[in-house]
C-alpha cells in the first residue's frame, strides 16, 4: 500500500494576465522508507507541489483538482484544523533557505521545542510518546520537551547540545542551520517528509553531510522523504526513484538507473547533457535551446515542444499522457518507445 498517492493534482495561480498552471495534473507515488527525487529547472513547479500536498499554497494560488492520499485519507478533502494535526507531525517539510525559515529573535531550542508543544507531545524516560494534558506542570512539561529537543540536536550531530539550545540563528553556519531543520522535522517523528532543495545554500561538503545525515535517519525512522533538488548528481546518490518535472507536469519517472542510464524524454536527455564531466577529452556543454515557456500560455499538448530537437507534427496534432516504456518506467512524450 502507498504511503502517499497523488493522483491529477492541479494547482493554479490567478494572475491578471492570466490562469498559470504552476501544476499540471501530477501523479506521484512513495511507499513507506522510499526516497523519491523531484528533479527539473527552476520554476518547473516543484516547490509548488511541495506546498500543494500540505495545502500551503500562497495566495492567489488555488488546488482546483485531484487527490493527495495520504495513509487511505484524501488531504484535500480535510478542515484545516485537522491539516493543522498532520502538518509537522505526520508530514514534515525542510524548506529550501535555512536562513529565512528559522526565526531570528528566538532561540534555537525553542523553535525546535514548538512543534512539541503544537502538537502536545512529550519523550519520556522510556522514549515513549505521551499526550501533554492540562493538569501536567509547565516545569515539568518543559524538561521533557527540553530533553527531547537535546536528544534531537545529538542526533543530527551538532556539537555541545546545550550551548546550541541557547543560541540565535545568526550564531550558526549555514550546514548547520540546516541541521536545526532537520532536527525541527523529525522532532514529531513524522512518517513523510518534504525536503525542497535542502542543500542548495550549502557547499559541497556540508552537502554530502546533510546527505549522509538525511540517508541515516531514513533507515533509523523509516521515514520516507520527497526530495526537491535541481541537482541530478544528487538524486541519483540518493534516490531510489525519480521524477522529472517540466511546465508543471511530470515529463518522466521510474527507477533512478533506469532514468539515468537510459532517459527516454528529450528534456531529460537535455538535463544530462548540461553536466560538466571530467574526462580527457574537452566535450562542450551543450545547453537545452529556446527559453522556459510562458505558463499562462500554455497548451494541453507537449509544453517541451518549442525546445525540443526530435520534435515532430505529432507532438502537436494530439494529447499526450503518460506511457509506461518499460517496467516501472513512465513517460511523457510522444515519440517515446
Amino acid at each position: 500500500m502507498d504511503l502517499l498517492r497523488i493522483t491529477n493534482l492541479t494547482t493554479v495561480f490567478l494572475t491578471r494576465r492570466g490562469v498559470v498552471r504552476a501544476v499540471d495534473h501530477i501523479n506521484l507515488r512513495i511507499k513507506e522508507g522510499e526516497v523519491i527525487g523531484l528533479v527539473g529547472e527552476s520554476g518547473c513547479g516543484k516547490s509548488v507541489s511541495m506546498l500543494s500536498i500540505l495545502r500551503l499554497v500562497p495566495y492567489p494560488g488555488k488546488i482546483i483538482d485531484g487527490e493527495v492520499i495520504f495513509n487511505g485519507e484524501n488531504l484535500l478533502k480535510k478542515p484545516l484544523t485537522e491539516m493543522r494535526k498532520i502538518r509537522g507531525k505526520e508530514i514534515a517539510m525542510i524548506f529550501q533557505d535555512p536562513m529565512t525559515t528559522l526565526n531570528p529573535v528566538f532561540r534555537v531550542g525553542e523553535q525546535i521545542r514548538e512543534s512539541l508543544r503544537i502538537h502536545g507531545i512529550i519523550n519520556g524516560n522510556h522514549g515513549e510518546k505521551k499526550r501533554v494534558f492540562s493538569w501536567f506542570a509547565n516545569k515539568a512539561r518543559r524538561e521533557f520537551e527540553q530533553q527531547r529537543v537535546m536528544k534531537l540536536i545529538e542526533e543530527v550531530e551538532l556539537p555541545s547540545p546545550e550551548e546550541r539550545y541557547h543560541q540565535y540563528p545568526y550564531e550558526l553556519s549555514g550546514g548547520m542551520q540546516q541541521r536545526v531543520l532537520t532536527a525541527i522535522a523529525l522532532s514529531c517523528e513524522p512518517k513523510l517528509i518534504l525536503a525542497d532543495e535542502p542543500t542548495t545554500a550549502l557547499d559541497v561538503t556540508v552537502q554530502a553531510q546533510i546527505l549522509e545525515l538525511f540517508n541515516r535517519v531514513i533507515k533509523k525512522h523509516r521515514t520516507s522523504m520527497i526530495l526537491v533538488t535541481h541537482n541530478l548528481g544528487v538524486a541519483a546518490e540518493f534516490c531510489q526513484r525519480i521524477g522529472v518535472m517540466y511546465a508543471g507536469r511530470i515529463v518522466e519517472t521510474g527507477p533512478t538507473n533506469k532514468v539515468m542510464e537510459n532517459p527516454k524524454h528529450p528534456y531529460t536527455c537535455g538535463l544530462l547533457r548540461s553536466i560538466p564531466k571530467i574526462s580527457k577529452k574537452r566535450v562542450r556543454i551543450k545547453p537545452i535551446p529556446g527559453n522556459v515557456p510562458d505558463l499562462v500560455e500554455l497548451s494541453h499538448k507537449c509544453a517541451f515542444y518549442p525546445r525540443c530537437e526530435k520534435a515532430s507534427p505529432v507532438c502537436e496534432e494530439k494529447e499526450i499522457e503518460l506511457k509506461e516504456v518499460e517496467e516501472g518506467h513512465l513517460v511523457h512524450c510522444a515519440l517515446s518507445k
